[in-house]
């Protein structure tokens, strides 16, 4: 593949995350938000606000992840097919857990 449908494939696939995450994102968050108020969290709309972020956040880098690792392999001399699942998985379960502990350290008093 050539630089730049790489550059293309990846700028695609960050938007197609960002749209999906926005999207699953604002469902949770918005579930989150009538949960915590119906047990009357003062915290609700920050916590609700943590799980879009992170919802949004943990779709990006699956597809950042998932455009980039299978043509590392690739080039490295591996099949792409059956080496790529552990790696994208590993790397957005990590980012994922990342991202909603550290935005809700952060975020919540």
């Amino acid at each position: 593949m050539q630089a730049g449908r790489e550059k293309a494939l990846i700028v695609k696939e960050t938007l197609l995350g960002l749209l999906n995450g926005a999207l699953v994102g604002l469902i949770a968050a918005l579930v989150i938000y009538v949960v915590a108020t119906v047990q009357h969290l003062p915290t609700a709309f920050v916590l609700s606000l943590v799980v879009f972020l992170a919802m949004t956040g943990s779709c990006i880098i699956s597809g950042i992840c998932g455009a980039i690792v299978p043509r590392a392999l690739k080039k490295l001399g591996a099949d792409p097919a059956t080496a790529s699942g552990i790696f994208v998985t590993t790397a957005t379960d990590m980012v994922s857990m990342d991202m909603l502990l550290g935005l809700a350290t952060l975020l919540v008093d």
